[in-house]
């Protein structure tokens, strides 16, 4: 393999892979753990995406959830100043 003009090459016994943009050679084994690291990375990326999705998504189902209980306790406070809290809304269950 001539060194000039291939991208893969050999140099001291060693399989080297000349760097386009740099013109500089670096060793296979750096290649391909740059290529695993690489594809490792996009997978993050993805999933880290999903998570951004569904934590949005929970949040706007958080944010309903709290604002139908806050219409629902004014409704029952209302309720409560209409017609007067029950007797039996705060004493105690028999158990205690």
């Amino acid at each position: 393999m001539k060194k000039g003009t291939d991208l893969f090459f050999a140099q001291r016994g060693k399989l080297q892979v000349r760097h386009p943009a740099k013109n500089r050679s670096v060793p296979f084994f750096m290649t391909q753990r740059l290529d695993a690291i690489e594809e490792k990375l996009a997978h993050l990326e993805r999933a880290v995406a999903e998570i951004s999705d569904v934590v949005a998504r929970q949040q706007k189902q958080l944010d309903a959830a709290l604002d139908r209980n806050q219409r629902l306790m004014e409704k029952i406070s209302a309720i409560e100043s209409d017609f007067g809290t029950s007797a039996t809304a705060h004493e105690k269950p028999p158990h205690y």
